[in-house]
């Protein structure tokens, strides 16, 4: 199986933000993104201060809460950022991405296979001969949200 719900945008846009959840984290990836790992606790966090965000701009999404759409579009002011949803197992399952940028949403819903490689192209990454943007920036590296949280910085890097 593989899971994941993040939050992905340039490493250099994402770690001079100002903090805005005490439990968000980062990943550093490759291709100098950073991922923001959408674990329960932050997705909590977002809706209990506040965060119902008002309507959604992006309404393909199967996870994407109005709390989250809101601090997307917020995070994407000065710089694109995509949010990412994907669930696998035994070759069945679903990916879906979007792109925010100066607020707004820029690119998708995507829905369907090469959903999150169009959206890391539209984050800056150069795909390289016969290796596609999502193994490119390491993101097969870990099957599980749980697995990546591992790998994330201490609570409010970002």
């Amino acid at each position: 199986m593989y899971s994941l719900y993040a939050i992905l945008g340039r490493s250099n846009d994402l770690e001079r933000k100002p903090r805005s959840f005490d439990s968000a984290r980062y990943v550093r990836l490759g291709g100098a993104l950073s991922m923001i790992p959408l674990a329960e606790s932050l997705v909590s966090e977002i809706q209990a201060l506040g965060g119902s965000g008002g309507a959604r701009d992006a309404g393909t999404f199967e996870f994407l809460s109005p709390g989250v759409e809101a601090w997307t579009r917020a995070l994407s002011a000065d710089t694109a950022i995509a949010y990412v949803e994907t669930e696998y197992f035994a070759g069945e399952g679903f990916e879906r991405a979007g792109v925010w940028s100066d607020g707004k949403l820029a690119l998708g819903p995507l829905d369907g296979a090469g959903s999150i490689n169009r959206a890391l192209r539209a984050l800056g990454v150069q795909p390289a001969p016969g290796i596609e943007p999502f193994e490119l920036v390491g993101l097969g590296r870990h099957r599980s949200l749980e697995d990546w949280l591992q790998d994330a910085g201490e609570p409010g890097s970002v």
